[in-house]
């Protein structure tokens, strides 16, 4: 987790998501014999539902992107409102690694 923040690339941060899920897995495992599990299961699940939150809006950016291009370069469409989307999932995703530095 640490390294895919320090990298702040989508991919690290997509593989930290998946690694999230593996490890609430195996604590779920450890419910039966482990009363401190079902804490930490709950907190790879919420560090993986926010890492979830960032990779969709990685994913809309991308798409919002596209589209702005296809609509900027198309008579009588006009790209903006694309672009203002394309920010607001910017901000999301910032907003979703710093909610996971805080979780740390």
């Amino acid at each position: 987790m640490a390294a895919a923040l320090d990298d702040g690339s989508a991919a690290m941060l997509h593989r930290a998501r998946k690694a999230s899920k593996r490890a609430r897995y195996a604590a779920e495992l450890r419910k039966p014999l482990d009363r401190g599990a079902k804490r930490t299961v709950k907190q790879y699940k919420q560090i993986q539902t926010v890492l979830g939150d960032h990779q969709d809006a990685v994913v809309a950016t991308e798409v919002l992107r596209r589209m702005a291009v296809a609509a900027g370069t198309t008579p009588g469409e006009n790209g903006f409102t694309f672009g203002l989307l394309y920010a607001r999932e910017q901000e999301i995703a910032e907003w979703c690694r710093e909610d996971v530095r805080e979780r740390g």
